[in-house]
């Protein structure tokens, strides 16, 4: 009994000192795995992963890509730093965003232009908008021409040379000049300030639409360009003003994409008998004083087979620049015509001021010239 009393203590004892090992086997261990820890924390972070930046609408895996005013689409392997510029309108649109810097090369019109020829007297003149010289365009090395969508170079085979991306826009009608603009932010990298100059001129279209949606007549106009009886036809950017602005394109039925001014005659405009008459000046009428639009009006008045019609009888005869009529301007144009057509809906606003605003805040000196006679009432 004594003895196993004795081995019972003995086995009591043994058993406490294997737990006492083992405690101090553990606490080692602890020590030791705080240290690696504390060490790790002292070395430099390991890296963490690399996260790809999701290509945004407008990226792709070639470069940049948009869409003309054709439909068609283009890419670009980074924004063009030298462009040439046939398209006047263009060549707005790029001061509008901040690219002018840009521009190394302009057509002949694009410097006689009245609105922004101005703003691009010490850029090289590469010659005709529809004949460009190639060899003047090769050795400015631009990374873009851009031309007229619905009228592109007649030599856009030799301009080839320039290695260079031919881009084809008008920046004209208002259907399509947003996506104009957004294409030529892509162009520039301009994005963010082709948006605001893009919404800029969306206000306006959208305020006309609002205004015009509840009113039912739709005054008839006959919107005649610089050659006698030569007018708007469908889709045309004077059809495009006219609809917008709540009226009827008495022509609105002949022309197509590729016959945006058809001509007409006398008879035709005294049988549709329009109420309002709006006159082109531009291109081929370099005269844009007062005493020119003024003329002008008159001379179309007083012609044989426009003097008997409604328009006439009632002085509702008006000269509109081609710089508000067609181009990013062309919603200027749509506010004189949305007043004349509506003048009791359109009493409150003043096209000039608006055209005095985006000068201001856009493109200086595009308020410089008379753009609309007589200022509707």
């Amino acid at each position: 009994m004594e003895k196993e009393l004795i081995s019972c203590a003995l086995a009591q004892k043994s058993g406490g000192i294997i737990i006492k090992n083992r405690l101090a086997i553990i606490l080692a261990a602890c020590v030791v795995l705080t240290l690696a820890l504390c060490l790790a924390g002292c070395t430099s972070p390991t890296p963490a992963p690399s996260v790809t930046p999701t290509p945004g609408n407008n990226t792709t895996a070639q470069g940049l890509t948009f869409t003309d005013t054709n439909g068609k689409t283009v890419t670009l392997p980074k924004p063009a730093e030298k462009i040439v510029v046939l398209n006047s309108d263009c060549a707005e649109v790029l001061v509008a965003i901040g690219a002018k810097d840009r521009i190394v090369g302009v057509a002949s019109s694009v410097k006689t232009n009245p609105s922004v020829g101005s703003l691009f007297a010490n850029v090289t003149d590469v010659g005709n908008w529809q004949t460009p010289n190639p060899e003047q365009i090769a050795l400015l090395q631009p990374d873009v021409i851009i031309s007229y969508a619905s009228s592109p170079p007649k030599n856009a085979d030799q301009l080839t040379q320039a290695n260079a991306t031919i881009v084809q826009l008008d920046c004209g009608n208002l259907k399509t000049i947003v996506g104009d603009i957004t294409a030529m932010g892509i162009i520039t990298g301009n994005v963010q300030q082709a948006q605001e100059y893009s919404q800029y001129i969306q206000s306006v279209i959208d305020l006309v639409k609002e205004r015009v949606a509840p009113i039912s007549a739709t005054p008839s106009v006959y919107w005649e360009y610089n050659k006698a009886w030569s007018t708007a036809g469908n889709s045309s950017g004077g059809d495009t003003i006219m609809y917008m602005a709540g009226a009827a394109n008495i022509a609105g039925d002949l022309g197509n994409k590729t016959n945006q001014q058809p001509a007409v005659n006398q008879e035709f405009v005294l049988t549709k008998n329009p109420q309002i008459i709006m006159k082109y000046s531009g291109f081929s009428v370099t005269n844009t004083t007062l005493a020119g639009f003024s003329a002008l009006r008159n001379d179309t008045m007083a012609r044989t087979g426009i003097a008997g019609v409604d328009a006439v009888k009632n002085g509702k005869v008006y000269v509109i620049s081609s710089t508000i009529a067609y181009g990013p301007k062309a919603f200027i144009g749509l506010l004189y015509m949305a007043k004349v057509a509506h003048p009791g809906a359109f009493q409150d606003i003043d096209p000039a001021a608006k055209l005095d605003e985006y000068a201001g805040r856009f493109v200086p000196g595009t308020n410089a010239t008379i753009v609309f006679y007589p200022t509707p009432a």
